[in-house]
This record gives C-alpha cells, sequence and structure tokens, in this order.
C-alpha cells in the first residue's frame, strides 16, 4: 500500500458528533436514573398536540406554496402597474406564509422526532440539552457545522430557522449563514473534555468526582490542547479561575503534582 499523500482535512478523531456528548453529558448528570434513551423522548402530556400541530402546519405549508405556485402561472402580461404591483404582493405574501409554516415545522420538529414517551426521561432530555446549549452561549464548548463552520451562537440563536437535532446530530443552518442548510453536528474534543472536567456535579461511574480528580482531569485534557507549554503562572491562574476557590498555593501543588515534565522545562517556551 503505498503512503499517504493528501492531508487529512478534518480529524473525527478530536472531535465528538453531538449525541456522544449529549450522552456523557447526561450519564455524568444523571448516573443512576440515565437510560440512554433521552435523546429519543417526548413528552406524555402534549404529543397529542404536537402532531396535530405538525399535521396542520403541513397543510398549511402545502396551501400556501399551491397558492403562490397558481398565482405565478397566471398570465399578467395584461395588468396595468398597479394591478400587477398587487398581483406580486399577493404571491409575495403567500410565499412568505409558506416559509414561516415550513419554519414552524422545523422548530416543532424536535418534540416530535421519538416515540418513546416518558416524562420523566423527557425531563432528563431536557436538562441535558440546556446545559450543553448554555455551555455554548458562554462560548464554553465549540459547536462546529459541518466540517470547518463554527456556530457563533449569539448571531445563530436568534435566527428563525436556526434548529439543532440532538438525536441526529445534525444543525439545520439559519439561511443568512449558510447555503446549506442540514449539515453534521460535532463538538471540539479538547474544549469539551476542559469543560466537562471543571463541572462540580458530574459523576463518574456513579460516584461524584473529588475537587482532586477533576483538576487531574483538567490537567490531562488541557496537555492535549495546548501545543505548547504554557508559562506557570498563566496555567495557575487559569486553574484558580476555573476551580475558584484556589490559593496560589494550592494551584502550584496541583501543578506540581499534575503537570507534564514538558511543562517544567527550564528556559524559554517552544512549541512542539
Amino acid at each position: 500500500m503505498s503512503p499517504r499523500t493528501a492531508p487529512i482535512q478534518f480529524d473525527l478523531t478530536t472531535h465528538y458528533i453531538l449525541s456522544e456528548a449529549f450522552f456523557r453529558v447526561g450519564l455524568a448528570m444523571y448516573p443512576d436514573t440515565w437510560s440512554g434513551l433521552e435523546q429519543f423522548a417526548a413528552p406524555v402530556s402534549d404529543i397529542e398536540a404536537i402532531k396535530a400541530r405538525k399535521v396542520a402546519l403541513e397543510d398549511e405549508y402545502q396551501r400556501y406554496t399551491r397558492q403562490a405556485r397558481a398565482l405565478a402561472l397566471l398570465d399578467s402580461s395584461g395588468l396595468d402597474h398597479a394591478e400587477f404591483e398587487k398581483h406580486m404582493a399577493q404571491q409575495e405574501n403567500l410565499a412568505n406564509k409558506a416559509l414561516e409554516a415550513r419554519n414552524n415545522l422545523h422548530r416543532i420538529r424536535g418534540r416530535y422526532e421519538s416515540k418513546y414517551i416518558d416524562d420523566a426521561t423527557w425531563q432528563r432530555r431536557l436538562a441535558v440539552e440546556n446545559r450543553l446549549c448554555t455551555a455554548f452561549a458562554r462560548n464554553e464548548l465549540t459547536l462546529i457545522c459541518g466540517a470547518s463552520c463554527d456556530v457563533i451562537w449569539k448571531n445563530w440563536s436568534q435566527e428563525k430557522d436556526f434548529y439543532i437535532s440532538f438525536v441526529f446530530s445534525l444543525i439545520y443552518a439559519p439561511r443568512s449563514k449558510s447555503g446549506r442548510r442540514k449539515n453534521t453536528a460535532h463538538v471540539r474534543k479538547d474544549k469539551f473534555d476542559i469543560w466537562y472536567a471543571t463541572q462540580s456535579d458530574f459523576s463518574s461511574d456513579g460516584i461524584k468526582r473529588s475537587k482532586e480528580d477533576r483538576i487531574k482531569s483538567y490537567f490531562a485534557a488541557a496537555t492535549k490542547s495546548h501545543s505548547a507549554p504554557p508559562k506557570k503562572l498563566a496555567f495557575t491562574t487559569e486553574l484558580r479561575d476555573k476551580f475558584s476557590p484556589m490559593s496560589q498555593r494550592e494551584a502550584a501543588r496541583h501543578w506540581d503534582s499534575f503537570a507534564p515534565d514538558s511543562w517544567k522545562v527550564a528556559g524559554p517556551k517552544t512549541r512542539s
């Protein structure tokens, strides 16, 4: 076999697909009750209402689309200017109504992309989705749309046609941001591992992790994410911020215990 000549342009080993990130967070948040079915869950109380709303929106979309097409096929050559303007305004109005119905369909799809109906499971799903979305909004995690496009949460989340499917690891990108609507969703692994290590309420194998254990995991994740050894003062300052309250002496002790030897080499820092 001849050696590779083409560079890898998207390395999946450096990313988690969104559904895996969802599963990892859920298992850490609910070590005793997590079933793995949460990403497919829907609530008992409103599933029938969701179904009815979905059918109504589909009917609306089809009706407005047919009406807009019928108007577009009418011969407008004999219309005067005012009549033509009215004709075009009617077309635009129907097209906008069809678009609104389609966008509403996208927004409720997350509530109806599963047949696993259970309220408790649904509540766990909501909690994990909210936890991840909060981390995206705070830029603690990076959500990747497709192969290389970082989701700018504060902008994208304001768009009506933006939607995330945690079930299928998909992003429906806003039309104003991407020419391709449906894209795969990934989370940067290095950033996720660092964020995960700082979450004090997360459990491991059903046991709440000690602060010491979380700090050790933080160092392990940071070792992978730093392309060059960080300076001790800068890193311990970062550590104190992530695991506040923490004294400088305690941070220095953790550095001595968990920082790799390559970070402790005296002299100027060079890229590895």
